[in-house]
């Protein structure tokens, strides 16, 4: 008849899974701080785009009108001339342009 087994291997045996079971209650509770951090650094970033987008402050002391438009059909270059009638400092100018209708 064999004896009793040693104690020693079933507890190397146990300390495997434990140690599986906290590396992965880590690995998860890391991630829903990750989470949580993403969740309130976007959500607080989103509403400060927001306020820098839809300020139209600025856009209002802007003022600029257009001395002459030309568009040329062969080359497919659209000349725009500008003239600013403020006294704000314009660096850059955002156009969209899209195929229209006319009526």
């Amino acid at each position: 008849m064999r004896g009793k087994p040693c104690g020693s291997r079933y507890r190397r045996a146990a300390a495997s899974y434990v140690a599986w079971v906290l590396l992965t209650a880590f690995a998860v509770a890391l991630s829903a701080l990750m989470y949580n951090f993403m969740y309130d650094f976007t959500q607080s970033n989103t509403e400060k785009i927001k306020t820098i987008v839809y300020n139209t402050d600025e856009c209002r002391q802007a003022g600029f009108s257009i001395e002459e438009a030309c568009f040329g059909y062969s080359s497919q270059v659209l000349n725009i001339t500008l003239q600013n009638r403020n006294y704000v400092r314009l660096s850059a100018l955002d156009f969209r342009y899209y195929q229209g209708t006319f009526r």
